[in-house]
């Protein structure tokens, strides 16, 4: 009997632990292996398919940024293109610039000279004026004596009513650039031959 009474105690002993154990560890049935089965099925095709996904997000923003670079270059070329093209403009500014300084240059000194000459025509016509009024003025005043009947002479030792030779020498002698032309009306006038 105490072979009997040992054994009952140790059940009794051991009964204790063997509920304290079977707490802590669940028992596992079929079915709870199952579901955890499937969850590592969906949680490992779940990752898959977010490892594809990752995988095409990457080749798309490779291709995304490949293009990137490939405007970037395009507009480092249109940088450089403008820059010469610019250079080239100023280039032809310069030299449109240049050519409309010499211009100027030209035309301001040929208004210089044109201002110059017109002076040098006034002072001419006013030195002309006045000598035809002298002119004039004897002329009138031989008339005036001619007609009085006395004899008047010339600076050149003629009589006032026949011209000397020797004044008339500018009327009589032909120029090499000039002819004499006599109007209807008595004018003359001096016409540059061609």
């Amino acid at each position: 009997m105490t072979s009997d009474s040992n054994s009952s105690e140790q059940e009794a002993g051991t009964a204790p632990e063997s509920a304290a154990a079977s707490k802590s560890v669940p028992k596992q049935t079929p079915a709870a292996d199952g579901s955890r089965f499937r969850l590592l099925v969906v949680t490992n095709i779940i990752s898959i398919a977010m490892a594809i996904v990752l995988f095409l997000g990457l080749v798309y923003s490779w291709t995304a940024t490949s293009e990137l670079r490939r405007i970037q270059a395009d507009l480092g070329d249109l940088e450089a293109f403008e820059t010469r093209l610019n250079e080239k403009i100023n280039l032809m500014n310069t030299g449109f610039q240049n050519r409309l300084e010499r211009t100027d240059d030209r035309i301001e000194s040929l208004r210089s000279e044109l201002m110059t000459l017109n002076a040098t025509l006034q002072e001419t016509g006013a030195y002309l004026e006045n000598e035809i009024r002298d002119l004039r003025a004897d002329t009138q005043a031989l008339s005036a004596a001619a007609g009085a009947g006395s004899s008047l002479t010339l600076p050149g030792g003629s009589p006032a009513g026949v011209p000397a030779a020797g004044n008339n020498s500018f009327a009589q002698q032909p120029s090499a650039m000039f002819r004499r032309v006599v109007t209807p009306d008595g004018k003359v006038r001096y016409e540059k031959r061609r």
